[in-house]
């Protein structure tokens, strides 16, 4: 346990990583969830979690997941996608958001490292 106090924290903002250069992250959705309810922009209604079918406003509606995953940054308006967590951690082990820059490999070792 001593290792998890002991560890660094590294604050991310994960927005800004995943839409700094779409053109190249590929996402198309920047701002509406992937799996929810209500349409563009957000695709989000605190009323119904994705997954779910219920009545709202009188009608029987159900948030479903979108068709393609990785054009989205946002899972269900609180969790990221995969795609977006591939994004952040391939630019935090690349050690752009260390001070002074410095790249993961310098300082994990693969054969050592340990999850928690």
């Amino acid at each position: 346990m001593d290792k998890i106090f002991n560890s660094p924290l590294l604050p991310t903002n994960v927005y800004q990583i995943c839409t700094k250069r779409t053109r190249f992250t590929g996402f198309k959705q920047p701002l509406a969830a992937c799996c929810g309810y209500g349409g563009l922009p957000l695709n989000f209604d605190a009323r119904i979690a994705c997954g779910v079918t219920k009545i709202l406003n009188g009608t029987l509606v159900t948030a479903g997941p979108c068709n393609n995953t990785a054009e989205y940054i946002n899972w269900d308006g609180s969790h990221y996608t995969e795609a977006a967590n591939q994004i952040v951690s391939t630019q935090i082990l690349s050690g752009k958001y260390l001070d002074p820059p410095l790249p993961a490999k310098n300082f994990i070792s693969h054969h050592t490292a340990t999850c928690y």
